[in-house]
């Protein structure tokens, strides 16, 4: 099927509503949640193709139903069904189950009780559609955060940053196995800390989950009663409709894409730190994935190195050798401003999607922690990892081991070891001539 845009009589005032709403038809034509952000909204990369998957799927399960929804109206009222940006200049009168809603000439109004037999059907809709999201969309993010933190360790940074979700696959399970709720418990373990952190994470969830319903029945109550005020025609219901959906599907977007940063960074902190030695200093350098729609905010931290703190400070600013700012769990920038220094744990700001790596202290100052493939791409390394991984796992598979993930005993060691040997930048002698003799295996990992 092709679809085509037409805008119309763009002039300076109107350029930006008219292509919102233009973008807006398109989306609904194609059945997908595509719109323009406001300016002061930035629109930054993913770090990983399976963060963006599932951020996708959370904005297109809140699209459907508002389709859905939007088609229902349409059939209910004898509405037509918007899909190109256009006013259409009919005139007939808003009829409902072959009773006037109103007519443009006199604005007669349906009856009460028949509004509320409409209203009532949508929201029986939106409960079922609804209902139990907060914890599915929490234990989502939470899973990816897991995974990631495990796949990073014994896998390329090619292959873990460029999988989609549902090819993402930890102990022989893939990711629809590993975020519902009684497996995620067995394969990652929950103690009663977590439990209770995740609780409240949905309960922050639900909330926005509660505004959104509450204001999508609104905003159809809304399209109507300005309709019936203004007198206006049904394909001018129809759009105004349509464009208030539109609004509602950037509202949603903006939840999704914000809580799933939050709880996907928060999931991977915490695990690194369960994961850590007692009284070990835990580091992380943040990393964004920099283009022209990366806000100032996260340009200037892009490579910060932070220091965790497992209690909350007054201040973030902190004496250590390796980092002058601290991070705990909970540490946000609600109540900052644009200028502000501050850096949270999660999301520094809605939409935002950068994300943590480990970060070990320098060799020369003792025994450094284990790296990870995210840890060699900040230092612009990930080739010496790709083949310190492709390396080990041809050692290991040579002995008979086949399971190979993180939990291999030695093999993370093994992996490390290589690394730490393969000497400069490019992956070092034995790296290239890896790449020469094995160039089907650059990357290496499952």
């Amino acid at each position: 099927m092709e679809y085509r845009l037409s805008v119309m009589d763009v002039n300076d005032v109107n350029r930006r509503d008219k292509y919102l709403s233009a973008v807006n038809s398109l989306a609904k034509a194609m059945k997908v949640p595509v719109t323009l952000k406001p300016r002061s909204e930035h629109v930054e990369r993913f770090p990983y193709r399976s963060y963006e998957d599932l951020v996708q799927k959370w904005t297109f399960m809140y699209a459907g139903l508002l389709d859905r929804i939007y088609n229902t109206a349409c059939h209910a009222f004898d509405l037509p069904r918007i899909t190109t940006f256009s006013k259409a200049a009919d005139t007939d009168p808003l009829i409902y189950k072959g009773k006037i809603l109103y007519t443009p000439e006199t604005g007669k109004p349906i009856t009460q009780r028949q509004w509320r037999e409409f209203v009532v059907s949508i929201e029986r809709f939106l409960n079922r559609g609804l209902r139990g999201a907060e914890e599915r969309m929490v234990l989502d993010a939470v899973a990816l955060g897991k995974v990631l933190d495990r796949m990073l360790k014994y896998n390329s940074w090619e292959a873990v940053e460029a999988k989609r979700l549902e090819e993402l696959e930890y102990w022989r399970h893939k990711f629809e196995y590993m975020s519902d709720p009684a497996n995620y418990r067995r394969l990652f373990g929950v103690s009663d800390f977590e439990a209770d952190r995740i609780k409240v994470a949905e309960e922050s969830c639900a909330q926005y989950i509660r505004d959104i319903d509450s204001k999508t029945k609104s905003t159809i109550n809304q399209a109507f009663i300005s309709g019936i005020r203004e007198r206006k025609s049904k394909s001018e219901v129809a759009q105004d409709l349509f464009d208030r959906f539109g609004s509602l599907n950037r509202d949603w977007q903006r939840i999704v894409e914000t809580e799933v940063n939050e709880n996907m960074n928060t999931a991977f902190l915490v695990s690194e730190r369960s994961d850590a030695k007692a009284g070990e200093k835990l580091y992380f350098q943040r990393y964004e994935v920099l283009d022209d729609a990366t806000c100032a905010h996260c340009r200037r931290i892009q490579g910060a190195v932070v220091l965790w703190s497992d209690e909350a400070l007054v201040d973030e600013k902190i004496s250590d050798p390796y980092a002058t700012v601290a991070i705990w769990e909970g540490k946000t920038r609600i109540g900052k401003k644009g200028g502000d220094e501050w850096i949270a744990a999660g999301a520094q700001h809605p939409w935002c999607r950068g994300s943590w790596a480990r970060w070990a202290p320098p060799a020369e100052e003792g025994k450094p922690s284990l790296f990870d493939a995210a840890m060699a791409k900040l230092k612009g390394r990930e080739a010496a990892w790709g083949a310190a991984v492709g390396k080990a796992k041809a050692e290991f598979t040579a002995k008979g081991i086949t399971r190979l993930d993180d939990t291999t005993p030695g093999y993370r060691e093994r992996i490390n070891e290589l690394y730490r040997d393969s000497g400069a930048a490019d992956g070092g002698k034995w790296a290239e001539d890896w790449f020469k003799d094995n160039p089907a295996k650059e990357g290496g990992g499952e």
